[in-house]
């Protein structure tokens, strides 16, 4: 089953504009979000913790913030800038991450 992780991109909802205050505040609260991530991903490096969130391409961390494949052949996450995969390709399978029947296989292992 293709594993996937990041944001899908897609058109904005027409709400309610918001304040500066509150686009503001939400900036800032992703920010965090950002640092907290980063954080732990060092510390899950640094302790030796599970090191399976490392693209096996460019050896960088894949944070929840990236969009990233895990290959269901060797079992190792890729940025999907790494791999060169579309975009709709990653929202499909993003979409359908819980369908057994879908495989996602990196380069290496489709060629082998």
């Amino acid at each position: 089953m293709a594993i996937t992780k990041g944001v899908v991109k897609v058109k904005a909802d027409r709400k309610t504009p918001k304040t500066r205050k509150e686009e503001d505040q939400n900036t800032r609260d992703e920010v965090d979000k950002g640092k907290s991530r980063q954080c732990d991903s060092v510390a899950k490096r640094s302790t030796g913790g599970d090191e399976s969130d490392i693209c096996a391409d460019c050896s960088k961390a894949v944070v929840s913030s990236q969009q990233g494949m895990k290959c269901d052949g060797c079992g190792h996450w890729h940025h999907v800038q790494c791999e060169k995969v579309a975009e709709d390709v990653h929202g499909f399978l993003s979409s359908h991450n819980e369908e057994p029947s879908l495989l996602w296989y990196c380069r290496k292992c489709a060629t082998t």
